[in-house]
């Protein structure tokens, strides 16, 4: 199958999700409605983007992943990860974004490594494949301009956060899309321009990320 036609599938495939989650009414409450949230992401956009892969037989080089200079694609990914909190940051000082600031001086430790380990493993390593990986391979390789896979592969990684805005009832699902489109953009970018940004280095900064949002600022 060709890349672009790869593309334009996944890409129907996550708009299906986003409109399935986002208008057909939540059959579940609570616990169940992440679970429910879970299994529909797993079915519509995960397994068809492996078995797309396999069927193209996609090495993890193809998608970035890189053997050489492991301690530089770490650091960087560390780097990043802090840095990227400024999108959230940044908003709070103007009333944008609810941060819990206090819960700083009640750092949980092991809630944080814990959010971080299950970003690592399930939600960067799997979002980072499929929006920076395979489907941005798949667009860029329409032409050799690298705009259009960034544009297109941002927006949706934006809006595929939907559900999960609507999911914990948050007044600023707007700027929780918007600054989730923001660092799939410089993600985009950075793992084109910067030498040694591997994806290893996007799936470590968007755990570290992830673990210190949730874990730190928003555990009130």
């Amino acid at each position: 199958m060709m890349a672009p036609v790869k593309g334009i599938l996944l890409a129907v495939a996550i708009t299906l999700y986003i409109c399935v989650v986002t208008i057909i009414p939540m059959p579940f409450q609570g616990a169940m409605a992440l679970v429910y949230n879970q299994i529909l992401l797993w079915v519509i956009i995960i397994i068809p983007t492996v078995i797309l892969m396999r069927r193209n037989k996609e090495t993890l080089a193809s998608i970035g992943f890189r053997k050489q200079g492991l301690l530089w694609q770490i650091a960087i990914g560390i780097l990043w990860g802090l840095v990227s909190l400024l999108f959230f940051i940044l908003p709070s000082f103007v009333g944008l974004v609810d941060i819990n600031y206090h819960a700083l001086q009640n750092v949980d430790i092991g809630w944080v490594l814990l959010i971080l380990v299950h970003g690592l493993f399930f939600v960067a390593l799997v979002e980072e494949v499929i929006y920076r990986g395979h489907l941005y391979n798949a667009i860029k390789g329409m032409g050799s301009n690298i705009w259009p896979a960034t544009l297109v592969t941002s927006v949706l990684f934006g809006l595929v956060h939907l559900p999960a805005a609507i999911f914990f009832d948050t007044p600023i699902e707007a700027v929780y899309i918007i600054t989730a489109m923001m660092f799939g953009v410089a993600s985009c970018v950075m793992k084109e321009k910067i030498k040694h940004c591997s994806m290893l280095s996007l799936i470590i900064a968007h755990a570290v990320h992830n673990s210190i949002m949730y874990g730190i600022f928003f555990n009130s």
